[in-house]
């Protein structure tokens, strides 16, 4: 065999194996689900009234986002009156793994309920943020952060 011929053949494998890759993950996509939703508790040693706050302002976030942990030199504007209902904050970062978005206030239950529409720039999809408060007996609050949406093909 020659050395055109051996090497045609790797060439065809190699097309067959990337073409296979790509029709399995478009199978895979066609099959997965739609929408998400996940969700996280936390129980906060402090009041309700405490932990709402931190949530419900906007310029509150810096103080116990993780994002912001990644990129303290991410930039953050508040447009409308902060937390209320209407209200939006931007933010943006060079690093990729915060990367530059908004979310806007859609609903507020006074020590009880936030939503949040949430959109990342480069991404066509827009997710339901949401964040509920109780209090527990013994005065600590449990807090539960969800995110929701759907997936297009």
């Amino acid at each position: 065999m020659n050395q055109t011929h051996f090497i045609m053949k790797i060439v065809k494998v190699i097309v067959v194996v990337a073409l296979l890759a790509v029709a399995a993950v478009l199978i895979a996509g066609a099959f997965a689900p739609k929408e998400y939703n996940v969700t996280r508790s936390i129980t906060i040693e402090a009041p309700v009234e405490n932990v709402w706050s931190q949530v419900y302002y906007f310029s509150n976030f810096n103080n116990w986002s993780p994002w912001y942990a990644l990129d303290t030199a991410q930039t953050m504007e508040i447009e409308g009156t902060d937390g209320e209902v209407g209200s939006i904050m931007k933010w943006s970062s060079e690093n990729e793994n915060v990367g530059k978005g908004s979310q806007e206030r859609i609903t507020v239950e006074e020590g009880k309920t936030i939503e949040n529409t949430l959109k990342f720039e480069g991404f066509d999809m827009e997710s339901k943020d949401t964040w509920t408060f109780a209090e527990n007996e013994d005065g600590s609050t449990k807090v539960t952060w969800g995110i929701s949406g759907n997936l297009d093909f």
